[in-house]
């Protein structure tokens, strides 16, 4: 059960990420590995730190129901929601980490915010 679910979610996120590869064509339509995986590393980049969130969620809602629970069937179930949320946690950032080895194996820097782009107010030494 627990596998069908996960083949589900990862098969979702695939789909979802379908249009994000299909706009990853450079100037002249050659793409390279490069501009693959930083396609990809930019993808997870964003959606990591949601999912992240989410776990974190899970595990403070968990940890709630485990305080509030006066029976020992609820609080086992709780105890064991905190031990799945802890482990994916726990995944998560280990997939930042191996992210993050593999582009700065390759060379690859994510396309990010140029400092540039950001709005700003003007310099505050000159007031």
């Amino acid at each position: 059960m627990i596998k069908a679910k996960l083949i589900a979610s990862f098969g979702s996120l695939g789909l979802l990420a379908l249009p994000y590869f299909a706009a990853a064509q450079v100037a002249g339509g050659v793409t390279t590995i490069d501009n693959i995986l930083m396609k990809i590393k930019d993808l997870l980049d964003l959606v990591l730190p949601i999912l992240f969130v989410i776990a974190l969620i899970w595990f403070i809602w968990s940890l709630i129901e485990f305080l509030m629970s006066n029976t020992e069937d609820g609080r086992k179930d709780a105890r064991q929601k905190m031990i799945y949320g802890i482990i994916v946690l726990f995944v998560i950032v280990a997939v930042f980490g191996i992210i993050d080895v593999v582009a700065a194996t390759f060379g690859i820097q994510g396309g990010g915010i140029d400092a540039g782009d950001l709005p700003s107010v003007g310099d505050p030494t000159t007031i």
